[in-house]
């Protein structure tokens, strides 16, 4: 969706829609939601995932980037500081895992590169997260009645 959008250079979520129809196969409901809300969540908060990224990227201009690069990064980062749920590095493990089957040879080294800078910096800005709740003690035993 992103993909096409950025081909299109087109931020109406029309298109973002269309995409799925394309294809025979109709993904589950909460599939397709998820992957919108994550466009939804990216094109509302692409200036600040493009200053992440370009940040970061030493000597590359976003426009020099893959596009699916970009994406990637951009996706990843959606999930990394907006869902806090997912681990960062599984965000990251993902991301990779989809350059290096549909982009270039050197995709998964530089978006791994980049988004683990940017974990670790998030690291030390962000508080731990709270621990599990430690199982409550057993209620005392009551003496037996007579």
């Amino acid at each position: 969706m992103l993909y096409a959008m950025e081909m299109q250079r087109d931020a109406a979520h029309g298109i973002a829609r269309l995409v799925p129809t394309m294809y025979t196969r109709r993904f589950d409901q909460n599939v397709e939601d998820y992957a919108y809300h994550l466009v939804h969540t990216a094109m509302a908060h692409s200036v600040e995932l493009d200053t992440l990224i370009r940040e970061r990227a030493q000597n590359w201009r976003l426009q020099r980037m893959a596009i699916l690069d970009r994406i990637l990064m951009r996706i990843a980062l959606v999930e990394m500081h907006y869902e806090p749920r997912l681990p960062a590095v599984i965000c990251i493990n993902e991301a990779i895992d989809i350059a290096k089957m549909y982009s270039t040879a050197e995709s998964g080294h530089f978006i791994n590169a980049l988004l683990d800078a940017i974990r670790k910096e998030d690291n030390g800005s962000k508080p731990a997260p709270a621990p599990p709740p430690a199982a409550a003690p057993p209620p005392p035993e009551t003496p037996p009645a007579e």
